[in-house]
């Protein structure tokens, strides 16, 4: 953080802006697992009981809320009429992940990180689709809808831009864009570029002809920071004998930032 405060735009340095954390709470959605640790399933039991009062959380989740150890009990291993239960997860850990993105806010602006504008990365495309995005908006918009000085910026991995995905790209924005105030860009945090040689097999190569489209599809619905993600890498293993002649730059991760005017 000192480093970072010392380069900050308004002191005449390159640093625009500051990102909190990567894709807060996606390992739990990819792997349908959320934490259930005993600090945070003790953490849950206070805020149902705030919530709710003794007796409603109790009912809610098939355990009593009083009971310390059966309470947990019951959020590792739910009984079948759990929905009440499972609603109630995914609004604390909406809560979880606010109270967790303001306190990396308020350790960084201690830190000397002022007036420069602090980044929510979400994360949620898949497979070269977007229907899952809006989980990650769902996941975290609490941490930044009306904040001062904070946006979010997605992650989009679309490849090659088809008929079948292309309307994915722009729906994915104007869904963030809805969330956001005048005062929040809309913006791009990894936005896929380069080879995405993700299974490092060498087996994907997209034209660049593609990511200029997405660009420019981007700069129109308002997009205001693009992330170039794989874009340029500092890992180049080496091929011989392949005669193909391609150069394969770009086979590990590396960002070039891009803003708009």
């Amino acid at each position: 953080m000192p480093v970072l405060s010392e380069r900050l735009a308004p002191k005449g340095g390159p640093v625009i802006a500051v990102q909190l954390d990567n894709e807060v709470g996606m390992l739990s959605w990819v792997s349908n697992a959320p934490d259930l640790t005993d600090v945070v399933c003790e953490d849950l039991r206070t805020w149902a009981r705030q919530r709710y009062g003794d007796k409603v959380a109790s009912e809610r989740a098939g355990a009593d809320a009083t009971d310390k150890v059966a309470f947990a009990g019951a959020l590792r291993s739910p009984g079948n009429d759990s929905l009440a239960l499972h609603h109630d997860l995914g609004l604390y850990m909406r809560t979880r992940f606010k109270r967790y993105l303001h306190e990396l806010r308020e350790i960084a602006q201690k830190k000397g990180i002022c007036d420069v504008p602090f980044l929510i990365n979400v994360h949620g495309t898949s497979s070269g689709r977007g229907r899952t995005f809006p989980i990650g908006i769902s996941q975290l918009f609490e941490s930044y809808v009306g904040e001062t000085q904070m946006t979010c910026g997605s992650d989009f991995y679309f490849g090659d831009l088809t008929v079948a995905n292309v309307a994915d790209l722009y729906v994915d924005n104007a869904f963030m864009a809805a969330v956001l105030g005048p005062d929040q860009p809309l913006a791009s945090l990894e936005f896929e570029a380069g080879d995405g040689n993700y299974s490092d097999d060498l087996g994907v190569l997209y034209a660049p002809e593609a990511i200029e489209l997405k660009t420019r599809l981007c700069l129109a619905q308002g997009n205001r920071l693009l992330n170039y993600y794989l874009h340029a890498g500092g890992h180049n293993p080496p091929i011989e004998k392949t005669g193909d002649g391609i150069a394969r730059i770009a086979t590990a991760p590396g960002a070039d930032l891009v803003i708009s005017a």
